[in-house]
C-alpha cells in the first residue's frame, strides 16, 4: 500500500491482486490525519477491488490503516505514513456576475441602511412634537381650570 499527493488529495492505492485482497469480502479504511480521531470508511468488495481511494488531507501527517475482512473471518492489516506539507490553499476565482451581484446587493444594504436611519430620526423628531403638542394641551387645560375659579 502506498499514497501519492496531488495538490492537497491524497491518493491511497493498493494492490488489489494480492491474495488477502482478493479473498476478502469487506475492509475498513482507517485514516488518521494530523492530530485528529481516525475515520473509518467502510469498503465493500467491489471498492476494495478498484484498489484505490482519494482523501482531500487537512494535515500534513495523514497515517492510513487497510484492515481487510477475509471470508474466513480472520483480519490482515496493512499500514503507511504520508508526511509532507500542505499545498498553499488558493480561493476559487470569483465569478463576474457573483462579484456583481454581492456589490449590488451591498448598495442596497447600505441604502436601506440610511432610510432606516433616516425613519428612526423621523420618528423621534414625531415623539418630541406629540410631546410638545401633550404638555401645551395640559397646560392650557390647566389655565383653563384657574380661570374657572
Amino acid at each position: 500500500m502506498h499514497t501519492t499527493d496531488h495538490d492537497g488529495q491524497l491518493e491511497v492505492d493498493w494492490d488489489r491482486n494480492s491474495a488477502p485482497v482478493r479473498e476478502s469480502a469487506a475492509a475498513i479504511l482507517e485514516i488518521s490525519d494530523g492530530g485528529s480521531q481516525p475515520q473509518a470508511i467502510q469498503l465493500d468488495a467491489a471498492h476494495l477491488q478498484a484498489g484505490t481511494f482519494t482523501y482531500g488531507r487537512q494535515g500534513e501527517k495523514v497515517d492510513v490503516k487497510l484492515i481487510l475482512k477475509r471470508q474466513d473471518g480472520k483480519e490482515s492489516r496493512e499500514v503507511t505514513t504520508f508526511l509532507g506539507k500542505l499545498p498553499e490553499r488558493k480561493p476559487p476565482p470569483e465569478n463576474e456576475e457573483a462579484r456583481k451581484q454581492r456589490e449590488e446587493l451591498a448598495a442596497q444594504t447600505a441604502k436601506l441602511k440610511a432610510d432606516l436611519t433616516w425613519q428612526a430620526t423621523k420618528t423621534r423628531k414625531l415623539e418630541k412634537d406629540l410631546q410638545t403638542v401633550r404638555d401645551q394641551q395640559k397646560r392650557m387645560a390647566n389655565q383653563a381650570g384657574e380661570a374657572k375659579q
